[in-house]
C-alpha cells in the first residue's frame, strides 16, 4: 500500500494538461470579466449610433 501511495505521489503525468486547463480558465474568466464590464459602454455606443443614423435618415 505504501508503494502504491508513493507511486501516485511521484507520478506527474497529466500535470501539463492541468496547468494548461488552469491557464485557459484564467484567460477565459479575464475575457468574460472585461466583456461584462464593457457591456454598458458598448450598449451606449450602439444606442447613440442608432439614434444618429435615424436622425440622419429622417433629415434626408
Amino acid at each position: 500500500m505504501r508503494l502504491l501511495l508513493n507511486q501516485l505521489l511521484d507520478d506527474d503525468r497529466g500535470q501539463d494538461l492541468v496547468e494548461y486547463t488552469l491557464l485557459l480558465a484564467f484567460v477565459l474568466f479575464t475575457v468574460l470579466g472585461i466583456a461584462w464590464s464593457m457591456g454598458g459602454s458598448i450598449a451606449g455606443v450602439t444606442s447613440t449610433t442608432n439614434s444618429n443614423l435615424v436622425s440622419a435618415n429622417t433629415a434626408s
